[in-house]
This record gives structure tokens, sequence and C-alpha cells, in this order.
């Protein structure tokens, strides 16, 4: 009759070496001195793994396609979606989103190992780990590395996969400006990704059955139908 459990809704660190849970009771009365065990969601953590990893790679490869002076400017990793902040001053056309999102994809079937390792600030500088903007560090630091370094090297604190192979598949959702020289992407991978590319498959096909058409053939049925009401609107001015 003593059992209880708290769902946690968020995690703090008010102070050094004080780990802070805030959560909900939802049965019993959880009372002072109580021991108790946590669990973590395994479903929801493996989903926030891999946006977590997406958005270095994702970082990674913005630097790459539009250059050195990307900068990670703010992000937010949940289950359901990641979004990346980076300075940039300009839209990012078409064509680099459709680049972007390849070598992300061509990254994670790669299935390149994304290892953790702990050493001193000025090592992992001088190996090229990359490090937020603003954020202080101790002369210890850990170091998330993808691949044999070459392709990302951060400091960061937080979960990853194993592998890129296990993000499975990124898809962008939309780029934005978020600020005064910054940019913003959202994203999806892995189970999001996979329903939103089912569910965009299947309007996909409906589109295709209301035009009596193959998929392929959908773009050119929708010009020669927009050339036909474009006729019939000339002929019926002119009359």
């Amino acid at each position: 009759g003593d059992d209880w459990t708290v769902d946690v809704e968020d995690v703090r660190q008010p102070v050094g070496g004080l780990i802070v849970h805030r959560g909900e009771v939802v049965e019993g009365q959880p009372r002072p001195g109580d021991r108790c065990t946590a669990q973590v969601d395994g479903e929801r953590r493996l989903d926030i793994t891999r946006n977590h990893t997406a958005t270095h790679l994702l970082h990674a490869v913005l630097r790459q396609v539009l250059g050195s002076h990307v900068q990670q400017r703010g992000s937010l990793v949940a289950p359901d979606r990641l979004r990346f902040d980076f300075s940039h001053d300009q839209p990012i056309t078409p064509d680099e989103l459709d680049t972007i999102e390849h070598e992300i994809n061509e990254a994670i079937l790669a299935n390149m190992p994304v290892v953790a390792v702990w050493k001193d600030l000025a090592s992992a500088r001088a190996e090229g780990a990359m490090a937020l903007f603003g954020e202080k560090y101790g002369d210890v630091v850990r170091m998330v590395q993808i691949g044999d370094g070459h392709f990302s090297r951060e400091l960061c604190g937080g979960t990853h996969v194993r592998s890129t192979a296990e993000i499975g598949v990124f898809k962008i959702l939309s780029e934005s400006s978020s600020a005064a020289n910054v940019r913003r992407i959202e994203a999806v991978t892995g189970p999001e990704a996979v329903r939103l590319l089912r569910e965009r498959d299947a309007l996909l096909r409906e589109a295709a059955a209301e035009l009596r058409a193959t998929p392929e053939q959908v773009p050119a049925k929708i010009a020669e139908l927009r050339k036909r009401v474009k006729g019939a609107a000339k002929r019926g001015g002119a009359d």
C-alpha cells in the first residue's frame, strides 16, 4: 500500500551537482525519505536520441553546404520533431534544402558509429570539436563524435544513438527566419518521418486517382488541367 508513481515532466540542474526532477503524482502518496526507482520510457527516449543525433548531422551538413559561418543558435529536441536555429543571413534555396536533406540521409545510411568520449577541453578544441556559443565548459568535457570524427565533433552532454542508421530517415518540414540573421529548420526522423512519408504518399495516390493518372503523371496532368482552365477563361472573356 506504500507504492506510488510520479510522472517526471522536467529535469533541471539549478546548481552544480544537484539534479532536480519535477513531475506529477499519478498514484499513491510519496513521503520525504522514501526510496524509489527511476525508470526511463524506452520508446520515448529512443525517439529523442534519434532527433538529437540528427541535429548534430544537420549542423555538420549545414556547414558543408552553406559555409563555416554557420553556428548553432538554439535547438529543440522532442520525441516527435527537432528544431535547429543557426546563423545565416538569407533564406536557404530549395536546391540547397534538397542537398542538405540528401546528405543527411546519406550519412544515416552510412551507419557511422556515434561515440561519446571524455577529454580535456584543450584537446577537444584542438581536434575541432564544435562548442555552443556562450556556453561555459569545465576543464574536462564530453565530446560526441560521429564516424571517425571528420564528419562531426561536438561538445555535448545529451543522449545519442549508437550509430547513425538508428535514425532511420530524416525529412525537413520547413525552413524559416527565427531572428535577424538566424534561420530555423524543423524536421522529423524515425517513425514520425515514416508516418509523414506514408501520409504524403497516400495523398499523392488519391490525387492521381482523381486525375485518372499514375502518381508519376500527376504534375503533367495538373499542368494540362490548368492550361485548359486558362483557355476556357479566355474564351469566356472573348464571348
